[in-house]
């Protein structure tokens, strides 16, 4: 860990005189009311079981392990009305979307299968969360428990297509929280490139996403954290949560810039034999946005192989957090794992907080980890400028050379253009304070 000190005496998320939280508290009261007046729904009763326990928990502050690198005072700033955001979804042919309340009409229909009940089911429920998990997902509980009627894509067995599935998570109007929740579906033997929208020009947000990928599947995920050419985010809290089945493979790769307070929460399980994940990401940082990214990836049996390279830019006084896990099971031998963590300062008043962390409880496994933190060199730049290059554009062009690794490794190329020109949006007119 290094970087410089910064004063973080102020209330910390304390719930003490927040204007957040007693809107939270309303809109959890509105929610039991909706959901006591409708018919009985697995769903339903754990959104209210989940209420409950987000509102005993209260916010997290930087006392609880998981949250004590990041502040959320800018939530905490203003208060602001909690309620579900608007989101587009456009996909191939032959991929089905609807709300999790017609998947009985779905299936009658003969559209879905009936196990598509089961798996999506498995896929929602929580589980059996402790206390240190609860706390670092409480923004993903929270979405679960607000979120009346979460969507579901339905990704058929056996569809392959280059057109990604789009999912564009929409800003709402000042002063006002965004909420939304979605299940990711795939078939067996499908390869499918799926693409995740959010956090422009939002006050505040929080989504989930919660991704299914069945035997012999393979999917591409991107997830843009930024804004399209307008101003940023305030507050965006994401998260998503994946289990790979046998012989499949989920690849993702995060970008993320743009807001003043960002937390991004991965986990990807790998559940059966021969599952496997590559999971990269790059998060770029000015003024004094904070970019949190905890990564969770979980070796559940043997033969199992995951791989991640996550980088951090950041300049001027931003601060940037890496926090990445990897638990491999007692019965899981065999298994492979891979952890590198990068970070370019641009500045001197920077701060990077990185852990790399293994958790191995078999001897028959490989698995490596690392963190590495760097300077932009004056000697590159000056070669640059020696050719005629303007000093911003020569910051932007090293910088983009150090980032794009973190979405050359999505299979879609699609994906890969897209996310190369996110990293460039993200990198524009980035300053650079020479040592």
């Amino acid at each position: 860990m290094t970087g410089s000190s910064r004063d973080q005496s102020s209330p910390q998320g304390s719930l003490q005189g927040s204007p957040q939280w007693p809107l939270l508290q309303e809109a959890w009261a509105k929610q039991d009311v909706l959901l006591r007046s409708q018919p009985e729904s697995w769903w339903g009763t754990q959104a209210r079981e989940l209420g409950a326990r987000c509102l005993a928990h209260g916010l997290p502050t930087m006392k609880n392990e998981a949250w004590k690198y990041t502040s959320l005072v800018p939530l905490h700033e203003k208060g602001r009305t909690v309620g579900l955001g608007p989101v587009d979804v456009s996909a191939p042919q032959g991929v089905l979307v609807f709300r999790l309340s017609e998947l009985g009409e779905r299936i009658q229909a003969g559209a879905v299968p009936e196990e598509a009940r089961a798996r999506i089911e498995s896929l929602l429920r929580p589980g059996d969360v402790d206390a240190v998990s609860f706390e670092r997902t409480y923004f993903e509980k929270l979405s679960m428990s607000l979120v009346v009627d979460p969507f579901v894509v339905w990704i058929p067995e056996g569809l392959v297509s280059e057109t990604p599935v789009e999912i564009s998570w929409k800003s709402l109007p000042a002063q006002q929280w965004a909420l939304g929740a979605a299940a990711i579906v795939v078939g067996a033997n499908a390869n499918v490139a799926v693409l995740e929208r959010y956090g422009n020009g939002v006050d505040a947000q929080s989504i989930a996403t919660f991704i299914d990928v069945a035997p012999k599947a393979s999917v591409s995920h991107l997830r843009v954290s930024g804004a399209d050419g307008g101003d940023g985010g305030q507050v965006v809290l994401a998260s998503t949560r994946a289990k790979v089945a046998a012989q499949a493979r989920y690849e993702t790769a995060q970008v993320s810039y743009g807001s003043v307070l960002s937390r991004e929460d991965l986990t990807v399980e790998l559940v059966e034999a021969d599952a496997s994940t590559v999971t990269d990401g790059v998060f770029i940082g000015r003024g004094r946005d904070v970019l949190d990214h905890h990564t969770n990836l979980v070796h559940r049996v043997g033969n199992t192989q995951s791989a991640q390279i996550y980088k951090g830019v950041l300049s001027d006084e931003s601060r940037g957090v890496f926090n990445g896990r990897i638990a491999i099971a007692k019965h899981a031998s065999g298994s492979n794992s891979s952890q590198m963590n990068r970070n370019l300062l641009l500045s001197k008043k920077v701060e990077i907080d990185t852990k790399p962390q293994l958790e191995i409880d078999n001897d028959d496994v490989k698995a490596a980890h690392g963190a590495a933190i760097g300077r932009l060199e004056a000697d590159h730049v000056f070669y640059l400028r020696s050719r005629g290059i303007r000093l911003g554009q020569a910051v932007e062009i090293l910088s983009r050379g150090f980032a794009l690794e973190a979405v050359a490794r999505l299979s879609s190329r699609v994906l890969r253009d897209l996310g190369a020109r996110a990293i460039e949006q993200g990198l524009r007119g980035l300053k650079w304070e020479a040592m």
